[in-house]
């Protein structure tokens, strides 16, 4: 049971309450610098909306090597607004996960994705 407390107290340290409109309550949790700093994983999004596996493994290269079955394209149509398209990949450390997040140019086509820790 102490051990789930300190779970519980560890995450609460972490996390924010903001009072919003209305009386609503918004819980905010900001994930540990340690745990980002550790995760492999990024999202990609604003990509063509054909983009490819192998142009996305090309486009990643310039960060490091990225673990090979791990890029996941997902397309959506958003209505009349047209589609969406976004992607996951797994680098094979953290440090190069750290490098792709950090503001720089990086072009897919002719689109400029933007790159974040997965969440």
């Amino acid at each position: 049971m102490g051990n789930m407390n300190l779970n519980f107290a560890a995450a609460l340290a972490n996390t924010e309450v903001k009072k919003q409109d209305a009386g609503r309550m918004k819980v905010v949790i900001h994930k540990d610098q340690t745990t980002l700093n550790q995760q492999k994983s990024v999202y990609i999004s604003r990509l063509p909306v054909d983009v490819t596996v192998q142009q996305l493994l090309f486009a990643l290269r310039k960060f490091g090597p990225v673990k090979l079955d791990s890029i996941t394209i997902r397309r959506t149509s958003r209505g009349s607004s047209g589609h969406f398209c976004h992607a996951f990949a797994e680098f094979q450390s953290a440090q190069h996960a750290s490098d792709a997040v950090k503001p720089s140019k990086f072009t897919v086509g002719a689109a400029q994705p933007y790159i974040s820790y997965r969440n």
